[in-house]
């Protein structure tokens, strides 16, 4: 990913203006920015403070008032409503010319690797970590994207 990331500042010649790291967001260093984004990262964090500690480091680097997109898997995958959702987005990929092979991994990815919690508790989580005006703006399937804004 990062190797695409560098490639795509390269072909948009704004090499003067980013900064690409490859560390975790606790290990940046601390610089105010203006905005930032976490997509489909938190869903890999267990929820024992990991998901926690890593909106913090974020919220943390922010100006007050900077906004922030979050986008993530969530649901409880227990309940017979995320497996029909999850059958849904199977469907949806299929329908999308998605190859077998590869939609049966990143489904199994789901079942092993995903760590989803319920909206309820990404909002809890959201605020404890310092953001406000939490809005849901995106959801599709077992996805969902909320914009919020840092104290």
């Amino acid at each position: 990913m990062l190797a695409v990331a560098q490639s795509k500042v390269e072909s948009l010649k704004i090499e003067d203006r980013v900064t690409l790291h490859k560390v975790v967001v606790q290990d940046l260093p601390i610089h105010r920015y203006s905005a930032a984004t976490s997509l489909l990262v938190m869903h890999f964090l267990p929820d024992d403070g990991t998901k926690l500690d890593y909106l913090k480091a974020i919220a943390v680097r922010l100006q007050p008032g900077s906004p922030f997109v979050l986008v993530d898997a969530h649901g409880d995958k227990q309940s017979e409503v995320f497996k029909r959702l999850v059958d849904g987005w199977k469907k949806r990929a299929q329908m999308a010319g998605m190859e077998s092979q590869r939609l049966s991994e990143l489904a199994d990815g789901v079942w092993q690797h995903i760590q989803c919690i319920s909206e309820e508790r990404t909002l809890e989580l959201l605020a404890q970590a310092g953001f406000t005006k939490i809005t849901r703006f995106y959801t599709g399937f077992i996805f969902a994207g909320w914009f919020a804004f840092a104290e």
